[in-house]
């Protein structure tokens, strides 16, 4: 189940925003699209990422697929437990499977974002 206070990337992936600082993390409908995920590649803090464009990428047992940041900003924090754990995504997608944390640069892009109810008309749950 999608959470309601997040929004949503046509990507697949989710943001919760927390003042100028929005979490990162792949939906619920992506992980099971996947498959269980046996990789991931992440960014250096500190890195910059765009809207728009990739930073990362998570290999399944299925596929491989790039991850789309939802806003513009400075990565603050990588979630350390991937390395080690990579299928904390499969376990728990929305909580302990975050991805990165990002300083957003661009409120304004959030606007472009789904919310919940708009999130799962889109992907036609």
């Amino acid at each position: 189940m999608d959470p309601a206070e997040y929004l949503y990337g046509k990507d697949h992936v989710w943001i919760l925003v927390d003042g100028c600082v929005g979490t990162i993390g792949l939906t619920d409908y992506a992980r099971c699209e996947l498959g269980a995920i046996e990789h991931i590649e992440l960014p250096e803090a500190e890195d910059s990422v765009e809207s728009g464009e990739p930073f990362g990428a998570l290999e399944s047992d299925q596929a491989v697929a790039e991850l789309f940041s939802p806003v513009t900003g400075e990565i603050m924090e990588v979630n350390p437990r991937l390395a080690e754990l990579p299928e904390l995504v499969n376990q728990s997608p929305y909580k302990d499977g975050w991805l990165i944390k990002v300083r957003i640069e661009r409120p304004e892009e959030l606007k472009g974002l789904f919310s919940q109810e708009r999130y799962r008309e889109y992907i036609q749950v």
